[in-house]
């Protein structure tokens, strides 16, 4: 059997700076306590469901250096763990988080402590690799590598689970069937293909292409040949009749998984570039060869003069003012927001004056993972700002979360897009206000009206006061800003952008 100490001394091992998590009584008490003994620090985080999100995202800052990982007590405690650990499953992110096994052999005959960590982990699709024994297999396969980006080991029962990054999402049709040489191309990339070197070499300075939003992160915004996010041919149709950007145009999707909520209507040619072959340079320079510059230029332009109509639609207060003003202060900084009508605008609009600065659930769009993963980057990267972006509904389940970042004195802005009627959760329909307690929490209104202590709280309505207040942040502490909007401007040209 293996002793915690040894668990805790391979975590140093293999790069391990920091637990996150929430500890028992038990094997995570345990390790925990000789993992500090040994010279690491444990993070008690404010909640199981943050603990592998604050984890993950203090990884994806410290790219390739093993930094953190995540603990969970049994039972109860993993339970409440699993969407964060689903949420980096399906974000593809570093993780490795561990949760106590059964260490009193006799607690099996009581009924209530049954606990089937297999089926548990199961749920969150995790492929269990065959039981192993863990003295002599945990320094193999528990440093957390590009390979293998997710993770599980619980105590004593020695069980491992694993995620693999598996090249087998990517799809590939015929090129010949196509006609390439007589088609104008469009490129949509996708994660897997804003990673690859050759795609960054090749394709990203002599063509135009759209992102999915799992790309965004990675890319520069403000490359003259990024055309925006791609969401599919049908908003193109519904924006302008003369917008003709896919008019008998050759889709071409480079390393785009299958599960970016990428969306394409059947009647569309398109092409998919593999990038788990060993002709991905030449595939590419086939396509550039006959691709023309002109067509670039002048759909780039009549593209533009419609996202601004639809932010100009919106009128002189709203989220696209807001993000406006945000791209004009040019903060270097991170960037956080979590998912609802205010992020598809940001996704669209939002221009950060570096790459790899965007951070949110861009897959499995999961509401309430902004504040845990502003937590985790500011952690990790504490002399870089964070602007963290939500709307109601994650408000409501992010006050543990806010409690810690004002605990820890993080330097991290909290903007909270309001408009008072839950618009991602509810809809479009407008609430009376005798029902619209019944929708946004008690809690958030005492939120918005008191003070909370050593955490400044503002309110703002205007371009002219939000510029201001953003001006004014220190940037070395948090803050708390609620934006008001009109129900009638919050989300408006939404659904043109999706």
């Amino acid at each position: 059997m293996i002793h915690n100490s040894e668990v805790a001394k391979h975590l140093i091992k293999i790069g391990v700076k920091q637990i996150v998590g929430v500890s028992g009584g038990g094997d995570s008490f345990e390790i925990i306590k000789s993992f500090i003994n040994q010279g690491g620090d444990f993070l008690e985080a404010p909640s199981e469901f943050s603990a592998p999100i604050i984890a993950s995202a203090m990884n994806k800052i410290n790219a390739d250096q093993n930094y953190a990982v995540s603990i969970s007590i049994r039972g109860p405690g993993l339970v409440s763990s699993l969407p964060g650990l689903y949420h980096n499953f399906v974000e593809d992110l570093q993780s490795l988080s561990i949760s106590e096994g059964l260490s009193d052999q006799e607690l099996m005959y009581n009924q209530h402590k049954v606990f089937d960590t297999a089926k548990a982990i199961s749920s969150v699709e995790l492929f269990r690799k065959k039981d192993t024994n863990f003295s002599e297999n945990f320094n193999l396969n528990s440093s957390i590598n590009g390979g293998s980006r997710m993770i599980h080991f619980t105590t004593r029962s020695n069980h491992m689970y694993f995620y693999n990054r598996s090249m087998s999402e990517m799809c590939c049709d015929k090129l010949e069937t196509f006609g390439l040489n007589k088609k104008k191309k469009i490129f949509v990339i996708g994660k897997r293909g804003i990673e690859n070197s050759e795609v960054r070499r090749l394709l990203l300075p002599a063509a135009p292409y759209f992102l999915t939003p799992a790309a965004l992160p990675f890319a520069d915004l403000n490359s003259p040949n990024f055309f925006g996010v791609w969401t599919g041919n049908e908003q193109f149709n519904l924006l302008s009749d003369n917008l003709q950007i896919l008019h008998k145009a050759l889709v071409v999707r480079v390393g785009v998984m299958q599960r970016e909520l990428l969306t394409l209507q059947k009647n569309v040619l398109h092409f998919d570039i593999p990038l788990n072959t060993n002709s991905v340079q030449n595939e590419l320079l086939e396509f550039l060869e006959v691709f023309g510059s002109n067509y670039v230029d002048l759909e780039k332009e009549k593209l533009d003069t419609v996202r601004y109509k639809i932010a100009k639609s919106a009128g002189i207060w709203s989220v696209y003012a807001a993000i406006s003003i945000i791209n004009e202060l040019n903060f270097d900084i991170n960037y956080s927001f979590d998912v609802g009508s205010f992020a598809t605008i940001i996704e669209n609009y939002i221009r950060p004056a570096k790459s790899n600065r965007l951070h949110s659930s861009f897959v499995g769009k999961f509401m309430g993972t902004a504040v845990p993963i502003s937590l985790g980057i500011s952690i990790a990267q504490p002399e870089t700002p964070v602007l963290c972006m939500l709307g109601e509904g994650s408000l409501a389940s992010s006050f543990n979360e806010i409690a810690s970042i004002v605990s820890l004195q993080l330097p991290i802005c909290i903007l909270v897009f309001s408009s008072d009627n839950m618009h991602s959760i509810v809809g479009t329909k407008k609430l009376n206000e005798q029902f619209s307690a019944k929708f946004l929490p008690i809690n958030y209104y005492s939120l918005e009206k008191t003070k909370i202590s050593n955490l400044p709280t503002y309110h703002v309505d205007t371009p002219a006061k939000f510029a201001s207040m953003l001006s004014r942040w220190d940037k070395k502490s948090p803050l708390l800003v609620f934006l008001k909007f009109d129900s009638g401007s919050y989300a408006k040209g939404v659904e043109f952008l999706r």
